[in-house]
């Protein structure tokens, strides 16, 4: 069999493999414009950032498509999520088993409280992706970042000890 009766045997599989690649590459396009436009979306949201501000985090948008879907850790704490370094404070979290059903209370940098859902966009940009019993995951330019609810350390005097009889004649 000769080279070319060898490519002509096989034209059928080599278009196959065309096409197939040919919707790769327009998937992966498809991806890419839905990347830019939801990046848009997020940098047109309202802020409570100042023009400076603004402007920085726009510029600071790096455009990223994932081939499998976003993943978002279950455990908050999971190794690979960084600590947030956002200006916020977790209040306090309402937690239910369905998603959609709870919401964490924020203060912002501004001093008020805020109260934000699975999905809602902080002001400096990022995008609430869960919302724990412990700690809420969010999505700052293309980085999976926590913020954990604040654990006061509790701690408990010993009881006062009980005046000996000694002591109550002495009065």
């Amino acid at each position: 069999m000769t080279f070319i009766s060898h490519i002509k045997h096989h034209k059928l599989w080599l278009q196959g493999i065309c096409i197939f690649l040919l919707g790769l590459i327009i998937w992966l396009v498809v991806c890419t414009v839905q990347s830019i436009i939801s990046l848009n979306d997020v940098a047109s949201a309202p802020s409570l950032a100042s023009a400076s501000q603004s402007s920085t985090v726009i510029s600071d948008v790096r455009i990223s498509a994932s081939i499998f879907g976003e993943y978002v850790p279950k455990n908050i704490q999971a190794a690979g999520v960084k600590a947030s370094d956002l200006n916020v404070v977790i209040v306090g979290i309402m937690y239910a088993e369905d998603a959609s059903d709870s919401q964490v209370l924020i203060r912002l940098s501004d001093g008020y409280d805020h109260i934000f859902h699975v999905g809602d966009a902080l002001p400096d940009g990022g995008i609430i992706k869960r919302i724990a019993e412990d700690g809420v995951l969010v999505l700052r330019k293309g980085v999976m970042e926590r913020l954990s609810l604040p654990r006061d350390e509790l701690t408990f005097e010993l009881p006062a000890k009980a005046l000996d009889e000694e002591t109550d004649d002495a009065y």
